[in-house]
Order: structure tokens, then sequence, then C-alpha cells
């Protein structure tokens, strides 16, 4: 019963299944009793998609309760495809893709979240573990020598060992020379103690954070630390009991933090409360209210609700309009929602802003292709792909390979396999564009076969039309080439009578040679036409667009059985 209270709620009260039922009376009027078969694998496959749909909501939410919680860094690009036959028009199908894996489609053309270079949510609680470790982040490549920064690497490892080591030089170079500095080296150190596995130190940092309730430094430290070590809840309880004691603006901008966690944590409504309280308050810097503003159309795409989710990000960049990362994530979400035009403003304004090449960039200059051919203008798309392949983006150079096998030139296709190769090994979407040539090459050797074949047939019917007048089906059973069966009466002049399972077939002379028609149905809507030929008691006629549109099928040599 269970069950069954679920599959009704979550299908809308079964309209699947009288959508289904629906289907099966009109593939007996409109085709006849021989398509009935097929109405009936179609409510078959709403009932099976029905339970499937319940079961995998069931799945999901045990897995929601026992998942661990993962960064909301992207750090890799990959492939995935999104595909929408009403997105591109009459049938081709244009392609989205973000960061997972999925197997690419023929006519598509594909588009990535890519590569972030930084964090959309820029949490202190998630991807970064505090402002000094973001800016000794940022000495790496100067500094290779860095001890804090080679420390925090350590703790990231979960090396303990080397933690200390190089906290230990940190400690002799770094010069804190006021309380408040003293407090931040200190809090930071005990931070990253933590997070490499100290216990003790996690102890040390949590004292800290009580003898000074109401400086943030401890506080946030001791947040970061908790959430690094996989403790997202302890973290987002102690943002909650400690952050209205901390002075100035800081507890808003810990409340954005656990905000966060609160989302991490799938509790959704608490996190946007919390946002909402932000947001109303009179006080709130101008960047806490871009990140609550960010925080909070997260959470709103984590509940499906997602036109509030995209003005929540507008509200964010109509503050800040130089924050590309926003922008980079609402134009492809946009894209997935099927708001091409909204998507491509996003991604042009982007590009406009952005002078030098980045990795960014290249895939924004992918994405905005993909906008420009949904919108028809491949004129300008083929330019942006080529641009970002330019930039060594190999999705660019996949869906360029794919544009050409569509129009059949395999050669210069396999030009931009190669480079796709060459800039990702492994890029699936170059693999597909592989395959296509391969397997596309075999179905037109098998498709031209058929077609080579049904030209010699149609050339028998001609032929025999060419042999002279043609005669009016006598009354009887006549059996097909391919043992099909007819069965005629002559009435008023016209052959008429039944065809294979269920079908109606009739014969008219029409100068030299017949017209024949089948219809389909209890209604007779579904109809067919061609010619045919009746000479010395052989019928051989042909029809168009029959059984499928595209489709002709021709008869051969049926002599009359009775």
């Amino acid at each position: 019963m269970e069950l069954l209270r679920d599959v009704v709620r979550d299908n809308a009260a079964w309209v699947l299944a009288v959508v289904a039922l629906l289907a099966l009376g009109l593939a007996f009027v409109y085709g006849g009793a021989q398509w009935i078969v097929i109405g009936l694998f179609v409510s078959m496959a709403f009932a099976i998609y029905a339970l499937w749909r319940t079961a995998a909501k069931r799945g999901e939410l045990l897995a929601n309760n026992s998942a661990s919680l993962v960064s909301e860094l992207a750090t890799a690009a990959q492939v995935s495809e999104l595909a929408s036959d009403t997105e591109s028009g009459d049938g081709d199908k244009m392609a989205g893709a973000k960061n997972h894996g999925e197997q690419a489609i023929r006519e598509e053309v594909a588009s990535s979240q890519g590569k972030q270079e930084d964090s959309v949510s820029a949490g202190v609680a998630t991807a970064a573990p505090s402002t000094a470790i973001q800016n000794a982040t940022g000495k790496v490549g100067q500094e290779a020598e860095n001890p804090l920064a080679i420390a925090m690497a350590c703790a990231f490892d979960h090396d303990l060992a080397g933690v200390s080591t190089h906290l230990d030089e940190w400690d002799k170079t770094d010069r804190s020379d006021t309380p408040d500095d003293r407090l931040e080296h200190e809090a930071l150190r005990q931070e990253l103690l933590a997070i490499a596995g100290s216990g003790d130190a996690l102890i040390r940092l949590r004292n800290l954070a009580n003898d000074n309730p109401t400086d943030r430094i401890p506080v946030n430290a001791l947040a970061i630390a908790l959430s690094r070590r996989g403790e997202t809840r302890s973290a987002a309880d102690e943002l909650a009991a400690r952050r209205h004691a901390v002075e100035g603006a800081s507890p808003n901008d810990l409340a954005v933090s656990e905000s966060q966690l609160r989302r991490q944590l799938k509790e959704f409504e608490a996190a946007l409360a919390i946002t909402d309280s932000v947001l109303k308050s009179a006080t709130v810097h101008e960047r806490i209210r871009i990140r609550a503003l960010i925080e909070r159309g997260f959470a709103l795409e984590e509940q499906g609700r997602r036109l509030d989710a995209f003005g929540a990000f507008e509200k964010a960049l109509e503050i800040d309009p130089t924050n590309q990362s926003v922008r980079y994530h609402l134009a492809y979400e946009y894209s997935q929602d099927g708001f091409n035009e909204l998507s491509l403003s996003h991604y042009e304004q982007l590009l406009s802003t952005s002078s030098e090449k980045s990795a960014r960039v290249g895939w924004s200059l992918n994405n905005s292709g993909v906008e420009l051919s949904r919108l028809r203008m491949p004129l300008h798309a083929v330019s942006q792909f080529l641009s970002s392949a330019e930039q060594g983006n190999a999705l660019a150079a996949a869906n360029l390979a794919h544009l050409l096998l569509d129009r059949g030139f395999v050669d210069e296709a396999k030009k931009f396999i190669e480079k796709a190769a060459a800039f990702e090994p492994g890029n699936e979407r170059a693999a597909t564009a592989t395959t296509r040539i391969a397997t596309e090459f075999r179905d037109e050797e098998g498709r031209l076969k058929k077609h080579r074949e049904a030209g010699e047939r149609f050339r028998a019917v001609f032929k025999q039309i060419g042999a002279g007048p043609t005669e009016i089906p006598a009354s009887g059973a006549y059996r097909m080439d391919d043992g099909t069966e007819l069965v005629l009466a002559l009435d008023q002049g016209k052959a008429v009578g039944s065809f294979g399972s269920g079908a109606k077939i009739s014969f008219v002379v029409d100068g030299e040679s017949l017209v024949v028609e089948v219809t389909q149905g209890l209604l007779g809507t579904n109809k067919h036409s061609g010619r045919g030929h009746l000479v010395a008691g052989i019928l051989s006629f042909y029809l168009l667009d029959y059984p499928t549109a595209g489709q002709s099928t021709i008869y051969l040599g049926s002599t009359s059985t009775s």
C-alpha cells in the first residue's frame, strides 16, 4: 500500500497511466488492430517508468541520509550531455555538458561547465580553510619555499609530521607583533594541525575560541578545521552557538558560512532561513550580502526552485558584475533550462570582460558556440568553436568533428579528433566522434544495400507498367513475394479487400497502371498510396511512405491463389 501511495504521489495521480491508455486507444484507431501490441508496450513502458521513478526517489532519499559530503570546487572538466528536441527546433539535438561523463549522441554540440579557477560559493567552510591560507596559496608560485604554503599542502594530505615541521619554520619567519596578529597566527597553526589529524590541536583550537568568544578568527578557524575533518554538523553547530557573540559585521559573515554547511547537510530550509536573515539585516556589508545571495541561489537550486535561484544569482551579479564564477555558473544553468538567449548574453558578457586566455574563456567560447547553434546561427557558432579550439579546448575541437561528420566530411573531422586527443587524451566527446566514423559508415553501407535492392525492385514494377495496359485485379486471394496476403473483391470497377494484418487496400485503373491505396485504423485516417500493374495474372505494386515515412515498400510477382 505504501508503494502504491508513493507511485500515485510521484506521478501526479497516475497521469502517466491515463496517457498510456489514451496512447493505446489512439494506436488502435489510427493504426488498426495490428498496432495494438505497440499500444500495450507503450502502456507497460509508462507503468514501468512510474514504478522506477518512485523507486529511484526512495533510493535517493536513502542515499542522501548516508552519503558523504563532497567539496564544492570543480577540479576537472569532463563531458555530459543534455539533449532536447525542442531546444533546437525541428529535430536537431543540441547538447549541454557539465562535470560528469555521459555518452555523446549523434548530431549534438556539447558545452561544458569546465574547469573553475575559483569556487563560485567561496564559502570559508568548504573550499578554502581561511583568508590566511588563501593568501599563502597565492604565494606558492612566487615563493616555492614558503613554509606556510607547504604546511597547508601537508595538512590537506594529512601529513601531520610535515605540517609540524614547516609550521616551526614559519614560526621563525612570521612577525606577529600585535595581540591580534598573534591570535591569528596561533589559530592558523592549530587549524592546520587539526586538519592534518591532531585531536590535541582541535582541543587547543576550541579552547582558543572559548577564550576569545567575540573574535571571529578562532571561531572561523574551529569551524574550518571541523569541516575539513569531515565533521560538518559539528562545524555548523559550533557556528550556530558562537557566531552571535562575535563583534562587528562578522556574525553575518559566519552566518553565511553556517548556511553553506546546512546546505551540505541537506538542511535547505535552515540554510535559506539563515541567508534570508542576513539579507534583511540593515547593517550587512556588501561583500557579505553578495555571499548570502550566492549561497541562497545554491540552496534554492538544491530544492529545485531554479527560477528563484536564477533571481538570487542575478541579484548578486547586479551588486558585483565582476564575479565571473557566478556569471559562468548562471550562464550554464540558464542553458540547461532552455533559456538560450539569457545563456548567450552571460557568456558574451563574460568574454567581453576577459582579456587574457584562460580555461574559463576557452569553455565560454565553446559554450557560446552551443547557444549560437541552438539559435540557428551556425556561422557564428563555428567561429566560437574554432576560437575555443585554438585555445586548446578539447571539447570544442570534438564538437567541430561532430559537426563535420554530420555533413559527411570524414577526413576533416579526423583532424579535429586528433587535435582533441592531443589537447586532452581520452576525451570522451572525441572518442564518440571516432566511433561514429566506424559505426555510421557500416550503417550507411547497410542502408545503401537496401536502397539499391529497392531501386531494382522499383525498376521491375515500372518495366511491368511499360509492358502494356494494366488489368483490374480479379476477385480472389493473392500472395505477395514476401508472403503478405491480399483478399480482393470487385466492387463498382474497383478491386477492394484486406491487406496484411487488418489494413484495407483498393486498386483502381488509371491510364495504363493501377492507383493503389492502403488505409489503416478504424477511422481510415492512416493512408498510403502508390502505383501498380497487373498483366497475365501477375500483380506488382509499390507503396510510398509505407509502413513509415520515408520508406517505400515494393511487392512483386503476386499471382492469384484462388
